[in-house]
């Protein structure tokens, strides 16, 4: 097990709201209860609340951060004032700097990977697509082992990246919730929340949460008000969509009725997930894990999802608690929101809460350390 860790990132993660952010800071929240921690973060985070993590403020806001290769003399001070004996890069973009601190200082070094990002780039259209998975594909050549964020995503690098399997892992997007709520409890948060914006105790509580301007997000929402939707309520009208997120367009608004509530950024966006009865996930781009499915299924909603969006959720994990659907199947889409209501008074399992609780996943990535 490794001494000390000194965990590179390289965008602003506090305060986490977004799933990429909370994909570091829990991690690291739990990691450091298992080994000792440093994470060498940007200027601009807010370090107002940082849990057990030693946070220090190394990198600047500006993009030039990616190619400045003389962060190495910072961070050389750093390994040595702590005896770091291993780094670990969130993303392969500061691979390059990785590489040198691991050549020059010989001490090991882990690239965790959120998703392939070359393929990512791909599906949203970006001619350089291809020069960002070759050099991925160098990063963790060169890295001493790789954490990978979904199965799929390690398979496709053992295979394309010319990987050896042993020196790979699925180190997962977690939840801080350990077991699943009890009927009464669900029960009582369901309608709170109905309460809240007015939603009729007959209706089903449907939810859809992003973050829009991004493109996956925006095309999801796109199909759920044209399409999803207005199929569903021809089959069945009792039920409530509620839409939030930041930068949601205003010409959204349109949508607005009594099965439609567009309401945009939520604060404190748990307590939505507490009380949503399915979650909806028509999304197919944009590769990697879908952290606000694991969220709803942690809280214990049940959960609709495109096959490409429910990437990195073992079936076996979430039971009958999720409804894998074929990417843009509209009409199977409606088919299974209406089935999941079979399953509003189960539990998510036990094994889904095994698998996604943020404390066994940093004891999984420990024991590789």
């Amino acid at each position: 097990m490794a001494r000390k860790v000194l965990a590179i990132s390289s965008y602003k993660i506090f305060p986490a709201h977004s799933g990429g952010q909370k994909a570091i800071v829990n991690f690291y929240r739990y990691l450091c209860k298992e080994v000792k921690v440093v994470l060498a973060g940007t200027q601009n985070n807010d370090l107002a609340e940082i849990y057990e993590i030693d946070v220090l403020k190394v990198f600047g806001a500006s993009p030039f951060r990616y190619v400045n290769l003389f962060y190495y003399f910072k961070l050389k001070k750093i390994i040595h004032q702590n005896n770091i004996d291993t780094i670990i890069v969130e993303h392969p973009y500061m691979g390059v700097l990785g590489i040198m601190l691991q050549k020059i200082l010989k001490i090991k070094l882990i690239i965790r990977s959120h998703n392939i990002e070359g393929l990512r780039f791909k599906d949203l259209g970006k001619w350089w697509w291809k020069i960002l998975l070759h050099y991925e594909k160098l990063v963790h050549s060169k890295a001493d082992f790789s954490f990978f964020i979904t199965e799929e995503d390690r398979r496709y690098a053992i295979k394309n990246f010319s990987l050896k399997e042993e020196k790979t892992t699925v180190i997962t997007y977690g939840t801080i919730i350990e077991k699943s709520y009890t009927e009464t409890q669900k029960a009582e948060y369901i309608n709170q929340l109905k309460s809240t914006f007015n939603i009729p105790i007959s209706h089903t509580l449907l939810l859809f949460n992003g973050a829009f301007g991004y493109e996956p997000n925006d095309r999801a929402l796109h199909l759920l008000l044209n399409e999803i939707m207005p199929h569903l309520l021809q089959r069945d009208k009792q039920f409530t969509l509620l839409i939030c997120g930041k930068n949601i367009p205003q010409d959204y608004n349109r949508y607005q009725s009594e099965n439609i509530i567009i309401k945009g950024f939520i604060e404190n966006i748990d307590e939505v997930f507490k009380g949503a009865e399915i979650f909806l996930n028509p999304i197919w781009l944009g590769g990697g894990i879908k952290t606000k499915l694991v969220e709803a299924l942690a809280f214990g909603s049940s959960a609709v999802s495109f096959i490409s969006g429910a990437t990195g959720i073992p079936k076996d994990a979430a039971g009958e608690k999720l409804s894998i659907v074929e990417d843009k199947n509209i009409v199977q889409f409606a088919e299974e929101i209406i089935h999941q209501r079979n399953t509003l008074n189960v539990s998510t399992p036990e094994s889904f809460y095994e698998y996604f609780y943020w404390g066994n996943i940093a004891k999984k990535a420990a024991q590789k350390l």
